[in-house]
């Protein structure tokens, strides 16, 4: 109950589940949405951004502020018990996924061929469902709905089932290299640094917080004094966290390079504890 990041309670309306917990003007059991949107901001009460939400992304309402275009919803992200506002224009009703995208990102068609003209784009781990009500099938694309009764064709590549899961979370985090850096990014079109380690590990079915602290305390084992990092291993700092690429080398979302980046270890803490955020903290291996 100690971190405010989880706990569903927006200061007047609380989760039923809270009763008793905190002291609350109301309860209630909440409402599942799901994020219509590629992505969309979770913030604070402050207006200050925590993380994002992507497309399908199961979003627990249980108040909103005001109704109308500017409004926002206050609730919780399935993904990783995160609470916080996001615009209600972004939710949807919500529906049982029949697909997870699984490659760094795609795009929506609006008909089954590659020239066609496209309505958007998804992000890896977004969760959409087939369209079963047409049989206008595609070898290469598969009928998508999106909402609204609005459907687009995805590639078939790029999606798998909700349930895929891949093998290797160091393979995964360098399909992000070169994406561009930003501060609660989700996604290849912006990551930070413990959104990269996150989505690593979620899509490789391995549970994991939204924020480098809780990664830090939920995370493996933290190696003894003289052991040595390994491929794998997840290297945390004050404010900061990467992943060891190999036994010398780290990937990592940074505001230095602006973007996801593999560079050696050893020079990386050594700028890293200069000018950034101090010695490491701890190194932690996801394997016994």
């Amino acid at each position: 109950m100690s971190d405010p990041r989880l706990i569903l309670f927006d200061g007047q309306v609380a989760h039923a589940a809270l009763r008793g917990k905190v002291s609350a003007k109301s309860f209630t059991a909440g409402k599942w949405q799901r994020c219509r949107l590629a992505t969309s901001n979770l913030t604070r009460t402050d207006g200050k951004q925590d993380k994002q939400l992507l497309f399908g992304e199961r979003f627990l309402v249980i108040s909103k502020n005001t109704e109308g275009p500017n409004g926002l919803s206050f609730g919780q992200c399935e993904r990783d018990g995160y609470v916080g506002w996001m615009p209600t224009a972004d939710l949807c009703e919500d529906f049982e996924p029949s697909h997870r995208v699984t490659s760094l990102g795609t795009h929506l068609y609006t008909a089954p061929d590659i020239k066609a003209p496209t309505l958007g784009w998804l992000p890896m781990g977004a969760e959409l469902r087939v369209d079963a009500s047409n049989d206008d099938t595609s070898a290469a694309f598969i009928r998508m709905l999106l909402g609204d009764d609005l459907t687009a064709y995805v590639p078939r590549q790029h999606l798998n089932t909700p349930m895929y899961r891949a093998k290797d979370p160091v393979l995964l985090a360098r399909r992000f290299l070169n994406a561009p850096y930003l501060w609660a990014g989700d996604s290849f079109q912006g990551i930070d640094c413990s959104g990269l380690v996150q989505r690593a590990l979620l899509m490789c079915g391995i549970p994991c917080p939204r924020d480098s602290d809780q990664q830090e305390t939920a995370l493996g084992r933290a190696l003894k004094r003289g052991e040595t990092p390994n491929r794998g291993d997840i290297v945390f700092w004050k404010g900061h966290v990467g992943i060891m690429a190999s036994a010398t080398h780290l990937i990592h979302a940074n505001a230095h390079h602006m973007a996801v980046a593999i560079e050696p270890f050893k020079s990386a803490c050594t700028r890293i504890g200069k000018n950034e955020f101090g010695a490491v903290t701890s190194i932690r291996r996801l394997a016994p």
